[in-house]
């Protein structure tokens, strides 16, 4: 049982820039791949995670190359970075606070090649890792911008992938 959840947690891994120190740490003596696996997902959930809102279409494994200018969106490049292990939310509609389960386009994404630029805009390439529902959406004020549009943030529940969700894998510029 134990080599089931170890091939479930490399499988669902295997885009996280992570996955060679969680595999390590899973395979430590006295560790269950079941436990760790579990309690890694649960830790994505439970964290209030940033949104960027833009119509697209994306797939996991294949990079969307960003640029952020939006002082919510340089904010959330900062937050992202430090505090989510470089993870965001990506929707392709617009979430609405003080909604729960938005059933939109959603992706929990991964930030790679962050490039911030001295005026405090960022070039990205997002990584779709998961689809995800949005629970309990509320937005919050951007520091040290007052006047700014807020930043929606939310707590995700990841959704099954659909076969179509999986994009063919073919050489990524994006790509580490």
């Amino acid at each position: 049982r134990e080599a089931m959840w170890e091939e479930w947690a490399r499988v669902r891994w295997a885009n996280r820039r992570q996955v060679e120190a969680w595999t390590a740490e899973a395979s430590q003596p006295g560790e269950s791949w079941r436990a760790h696996y579990l309690g890694r997902e649960a830790s994505i959930r439970r964290r209030a995670i940033p949104i960027f809102s833009m119509s697209s279409r994306l797939a996991v494994g294949r990079v969307m190359p960003l640029h952020l200018f939006e002082p919510r969106y340089r904010w959330l490049v900062r937050r992202a970075v430090q505090d989510h292990e470089s993870h965001f939310v990506f929707c392709t509609t617009p979430p609405v606070a003080g909604t729960s389960a938005h059933k939109s386009n959603s992706w929990l994404c991964e930030a790679r090649n962050v490039e911030v630029l001295p005026d405090g805009r960022a070039n990205i390439g997002a990584v779709p890792l998961a689809r995800v529902t949005l629970q309990d959406v509320w937005t919050e004020a951007v520091p040290d911008e007052p006047d700014a549009p807020r930043l929606a943030v939310a707590h995700v529940e990841e959704l099954p992938l659909r076969v179509d969700d999986v994009a063919p894998r073919a050489p990524d510029r994006f790509d580490e």
